[in-house]
């Protein structure tokens, strides 16, 4: 019987529903946060207290603004296309589909 066909206790199952609604959890609100960083970007939100985008977002974040435009541009990918999950993905997406109708990506 191949591996994937192999029953699962109820000890391997119950962690794996968990841990499948945390990747779920996560999926949205990657997205969630792309689309935040993008409007404080677009908006210029972050000149309050800050002199550039990359400031606020090393100062606020811990990251670089490259690491932002990334989330930025996954959370544009992430709100079209159901199988992405992580930004690298939706890069790769963002690469090879172009914008749905309604849905602009967001390049820099």
């Amino acid at each position: 019987m191949p591996k994937h066909e192999q029953v699962m206790s109820v000890r391997e199952t119950n962690p794996l529903g968990e841990l499948e609604e945390t990747i779920a959890r996560g999926k949205k609100r990657f997205v969630e946060m792309g689309l935040a960083l993008g409007i404080i970007r677009e908006l210029r939100l972050y000149r309050r207290e800050y002199g550039s985008f990359d400031e606020y977002c090393r100062a606020k974040w811990g990251c670089g603004r490259q690491r932002a435009y990334r989330l930025i541009k996954a959370a544009a990918a992430g709100k079209g296309h159901q199988l992405v999950t992580f930004d690298g993905a939706a890069r790769e997406v963002t690469k090879a589909a172009p914008a749905a109708k309604g849905h602009q990506l967001v390049t820099f």
